[in-house]
């Protein structure tokens, strides 16, 4: 009788043991999985970042252009109302000598 009662006392405690070992790999399993989980969405969020970085790089090198034509747009601006005002000095000199000319 207390032979079985160590016997039943024993698989009890295997029973406890194996259970604990189950929740224990359960546990691991959980673990593992949202592991992976964690892995994909940082994965995702580097991905997300890349394409920003490459956005980012995209819209600089656009703004780059503009500024870059609107310099030639204000430098040809610039080139052509100095043109103008030489002319227009020109044509003024021209008209002062006509009339000095014809004063004489």
């Amino acid at each position: 009788s207390g032979e079985s009662k160590r016997t039943g006392d024993m698989h009890a405690l295997l029973l406890a043991k194996e259970r604990e070992l189950e929740e224990l790999r359960a546990g691991a399993r959980t673990v593992g999985e949202a592991a992976t989980a964690a892995k994909v969405r940082e994965s995702a969020l580097e991905e997300r970042i890349k394409t920003r970085d490459e956005d980012l790089e995209a819209e600089r090198a656009r703004v780059r252009k503009a500024e870059e034509a609107g310099t030639k747009a204000q430098l040809q601006v610039d080139a052509s109302t100095a043109a103008a005002t030489a002319a227009a000095a020109a044509q003024q000199q021209q008209q002062q000598q006509q009339q000095q000319q014809q004063q004489l």
